[in-house]
């Protein structure tokens, strides 16, 4: 018996030797990690214009939304609970994203293990009042007793008695929303130039034409915010957050004139439609004048 004591004794003052010597600096760490919010400050993509002062090419601020399957289907909402709130989520976006589409981003699993992921994009590119209202709903839309529960309704937590002590009763939440800063790349002027000026791929990286070749002065240095967050992954009000502001991409001014462009676009698509030309066709421009009608 003793000898049994002894060992019980040994294994716990190892294990306390691992968890504050020996792994005390990784699990310090993984705790940091947990505790801390480290939230990417999009730098601004900086704009395109032409030697006229057009703009060409510029970049939006828009917000993503993410979702974190894990904690949604650990709950405890059914899914008929999940997909009413799917329904309501593709309402608020209104832009032909179907509930069917944000349920199964909602309740998303690894197909290889079945475990339900703990990041998924719901959906790209919204604008910050439909963001600010999913979340919103998100923060409202909760569990009591088994039912939904509208909390945004509620003024005040009621209090239930048991046992001479006053427990007061909480809704538990449902969805686990939150949002991350994005750009958005347009063309004011659709497909014109579009050969020229290329494109951005979905993360904003250039991948064509100006946009790829002058990637280094576009694109700008992305900032960061470091600040506590709460047990839903959200960033809490915290003094001691630390933020390093992000570097806007610089603008690029073409030699390229609009008015001349338009024109050579413009017989250049007609000069390939009447010689029916399978591939593409090329136009070079020489000693072009280029002036404004003043009035």
């Amino acid at each position: 018996m003793i000898a049994f004591i002894l060992v019980c004794y040994g294994v716990l003052v190892y294990q306390l030797y691992v968890w504050q010597v020996r792994d005390a600096e990784s699990y310090r760490a993984e705790a940091v990690t947990q505790q801390l919010k480290d939230t990417t400050l999009p730098a601004v993509r900086g704009s395109i214009y032409s030697a006229n002062g057009k703009l060409l090419a510029k970049s939006s601020t828009v917000w993503n939304i993410v979702a974190d399957p894990s904690s949604i289907l650990k709950s405890g909402a059914t899914e008929d609970q999940i997909r009413t709130a799917a329904e309501h989520i593709a309402e608020l976006l209104d832009d032909g994203t179907t509930a069917d589409t944000v349920y199964k981003a909602l309740t998303a699993s690894n197909k290889d293990t079945g475990e339900p992921y703990q990041y998924r994009v719901v959906k790209k590119g919204v604008e910050k009042p439909v963001a600010d209202a999913i979340l919103a709903y998100a923060d409202s839309y909760r569990l009591k007793d088994g039912a939904v529960v509208d909390t945004s309704l509620q003024t005040e937590e009621k209090e239930d008695k048991k046992d001479g002590e006053s427990k007061t009763s909480k809704a538990t939440r449902i969805l686990y929303l939150t949002s991350e800063q994005a750009a958005s790349r347009t063309y004011p002027y659709g497909e014109f130039l579009a050969s020229v000026l290329g494109f951005c791929d979905a993360d904003g990286y250039g991948t064509y034409g100006l946009e790829k070749s002058y990637e280094s002065t576009l694109a700008g240095v992305n900032g960061r915010t470091i600040t506590l967050r709460n047990a839903y992954g959200n960033a809490i009000a915290d003094e001691n957050a630390t933020t390093y502001e992000a570097k806007d991409g610089s603008n690029l001014v073409l030699s390229l004139d609009v008015n001349i462009q338009e024109v050579v676009e413009r017989y250049l698509n007609e000069a390939i439609k009447a010689n029916n030309v399978e591939n593409r066709g090329a136009a070079i421009v020489m000693n072009a004048v280029s002036y404004t009608h003043l009035t």
